[in-house]
């Protein structure tokens, strides 16, 4: 029989060097644009090799490469280049928060980005987007209605109107259905809707009594669970999903507390405090223990009304609104 045909392995090529001769040769960055072809079809001297762009340029913190596509900067073998393409620091890009928007993997000099199982990275090698088909939208209140915005059209619907006085509102998805539960501090009620097509059947009050100013809810998905902010009481209750089995979580030791998010994963309640003399984001367990303070606001901005609160539940970060 015929000997199999044998196949030349890629050779190891670090950036900013680069592959040519058919992924054959790793050619250094320093042999681009020196006047010398040291690839066989000659691209490593064309397009704008002839603009020597390093003499016009002093972008690059430390080393400036002529290149095809223009100038490349990079970095002594101590230091590392950072996402602006032109800064060397000590510190790894896959150190710092942003670089990526989910995962960052580290390569020696370089990164990469990647995402977590149920996302693809977009074309800007940075941005991760769902591969779940379904139709994303955010729901809102306007204090009289519930709004739904499709985040593709655009389209805005409002899925319930003649409201009294809505504040907070989270949903609950299941395969079976999708509810919206919301507070009204003018009725003093938490209420609950099925979403069908585009708008809210089968509505049903949760809460009845007891409430005073409840202003942050947040719907617990695993346990079904529901937590709210009682905002002139001064304290965080829970009930089950159908307002059944109600008791304080948290009461005390809080001055105007408001906004609530939820991280069941990991068992965690959060809260924003508007304290004129301490500012701050509370955390603890979802049953009330191990309260600790997350963030003094004041110390870190100069902001002093924490109000909107969400998680980043892949990059366990949270992100706040200062009112």
């Amino acid at each position: 029989s015929a000997p199999a045909p044998t196949t030349t392995p890629v050779p190891e090529c670090e950036p900013p060097s680069r592959l040519c001769n058919n992924n054959t040769k790793c050619l250094p960055v320093e042999s681009l644009c020196d006047g010398k072809k040291d690839c066989v079809d000659g691209v490593d001297e064309e397009l704008r090799c002839g603009e020597q762009m390093c003499v016009y340029t002093s972008e690059c913190s430390h080393t400036c490469h002529n290149t095809p596509e223009g100038y490349l900067c990079s970095c002594p073998p101590e230091l590392y280049l950072q996402p602006d393409g032109v800064t060397c620091l000590k510190t790894h890009p896959c150190d710092a928060w942003g670089t990526c928007s989910q995962l960052c993997q580290q390569f020696k000099h370089r990164h990469k980005c990647s995402c977590m199982e149920g996302y693809h990275l977009m074309s800007d090698q940075f941005t991760c987007k769902s591969t779940d088909n379904a139709t994303a939208f955010v729901i809102f209140s306007n204090r009289h209605e519930l709004r739904g915005v499709d985040l593709q059209t655009f389209n805005v619907k409002a899925l319930i109107s003649s409201l009294k006085n809505t504040i907070a509102l989270d949903f609950y998805h299941t395969k079976q259905s999708n509810m919206i539960f919301w507070t009204d501090v003018i009725d003093d009620k938490i209420y609950r809707g099925t979403l069908i097509g585009q708008s809210l059947s089968n509505i049903e009050v949760v809460v009845q009594t007891g409430l005073a100013t409840a202003e942050g809810l947040a719907v617990d998905w695993i346990g079904e669970n529901l937590y709210w902010v009682e905002s002139n009481l001064d304290q965080i209750e829970v009930a089950r999903l159908n307002g059944s089995f109600r008791r304080t979580l948290i009461a005390g030791e809080m001055e105007s507390p408001r906004a609530i998010a939820l991280d069941p994963r990991l068992g965690f309640l959060f809260w924003t405090d508007w304290d004129a003399n301490a500012p701050r984001i509370e955390r603890c367990s979802m049953s009330g223990q191990f309260r600790r303070t997350v963030v003094r606001v004041d110390q870190v901005t100069d902001g002093a009304w924490p109000n909107g609160l969400t998680l980043d539940y892949v990059l366990k970060r949270i992100y706040w609104i200062d009112a």
